[in-house]
């Protein structure tokens, strides 16, 4: 088989097609990128070029299938509803602020056409839309663009603060489904605006979902109708979503199966051999290598070995995977453990 571009390569894996070898990529990896050149996210924004052409050199450099963009901006789009985002330590992490005190009252009734222009009009989510443009114009169509918004869930915790999310969950407060409501609509309108920027994969991450914080069915009951919700009022409906679900997310595979997630992300500790065998042949498996405990302070015979299991899990099975972080890439990882995804992956082809 002739080489393949990365674009090529994660949508042929993507589709359950021929490749020439697996796809691999870290989970973001923007926070790496930053700690190497010691920036902090917000001096990456002041640069000309916003940090494209680091961002290009750095995955690159990780030899990895895709080009995350936009690391800082994830919350973005709270911002221009009142949140606070600082972004300004070195390799990250980023502190954001709740944008409202008093949900009950303060929650916004707005048309999506007024979400988009509020959006449009911030800075902080115009930044990142042009950080989009600038990596498309230097990669084109050789490596696919992923960038995303929180979950349905975790984006109530961002507009209101985790904890009083959590109180609200568990008192079942009757302004909860407004807040859900309006945080869907917004992830779906700035979704539609990433990639009008030239994303290609939309992250959704949404680690508040994680059955480490709330229950299946919780999250059946209370969280998955505003997942439909944000897939039905998306207008970009062919863009493919990754779904990240931190810790404990084996239960939730097959309802993001159904809610049409092309790849869904993972921790280590998940079982991925359960896992494949409930996305039936629909879904990619993505991630299961521990972030911190291999990625970061292990060898790069391990992150070796790690890889090559999680591809033979998913011959095994039928299935695909993309053997990538469990989590976010940690900044401080040695670059000779990330390149030793490539170096499996190549090897695995080899076999």
């Amino acid at each position: 088989m002739m080489t393949m571009t990365s674009k090529e390569r994660v949508f042929a894996t993507m589709n359950f097609e021929p490749v020439d070898r697996p796809a691999v990529f870290p989970l973001e990896g923007s926070a790496w990128i930053c700690k190497k050149h010691g920036l902090s996210y917000e001096e990456m924004f002041k640069l000309p070029d916003l940090g494209a052409q680091l961002l290009v050199d750095g995955f690159k450099e990780m030899k990895s299938d895709a080009i995350y963009v936009g690391g800082s901006v994830w919350m973005a789009w709270a911002h221009a509803f009142g949140s606070s985002v600082k972004a300004d330590v070195i390799g990250a992490p980023i502190v954001v602020g709740p944008a409202f005190d008093d949900p009950e009252n303060q929650i916004p009734e707005l048309t999506d056409a007024e979400i988009r222009e509020a959006l449009l009009a911030d800075c902080y989510v115009q930044a990142g839309l042009n950080q989009v443009k600038a990596v498309k114009a230097i990669v084109g169509d050789e490596y696919p663009l992923m960038t995303g918004h929180d979950g349905p869930l975790t984006a109530c915790g961002i507009l209101i603060g985790m904890e009083q999310l959590m109180m609200a969950l568990g008192k079942r407060e009757p302004w909860l489904p407004k807040l859900q409501e309006f945080a869907a609509h917004c992830i779906a309108v700035y979704a539609d605006l990433i990639v009008e920027a030239g994303c290609d994969i939309i992250n959704c991450c949404d680690p508040v979902s994680s059955g480490d914080m709330i229950s299946f069915p919780m999250f059946k009951k209370t969280v998955y109708p505003y997942y439909l919700k944000y897939a039905e009022l998306k207008e970009h409906k062919e863009t493919p979503v990754l779904v990240h679900i931190c810790g404990k997310a084996g239960q939730r595979v097959e309802l993001i199966r159904d809610f049409g997630a092309k790849f869904f992300s993972v921790d280590y500790m998940v079982d991925l051999d359960d896992m494949l065998d409930k996305c039936e042949g629909k879904m990619v498996m993505v991630g299961n290598i521990n972030p911190a405990g291999v990625m970061l302070e292990g060898t790069p015979d391990e992150v070796y070995n790690d890889t090559m299991s999680i591809l033979e899990k998913a011959a095994a099975h039928n299935g695909r995977t993309i053997p990538c972080t469990g989590c976010e890439l940690p900044a401080d990882s040695p670059l000779e453990n990330i390149l030793a995804l490539s170096k499996a992956a190549e090897d695995y082809a080899a076999k």
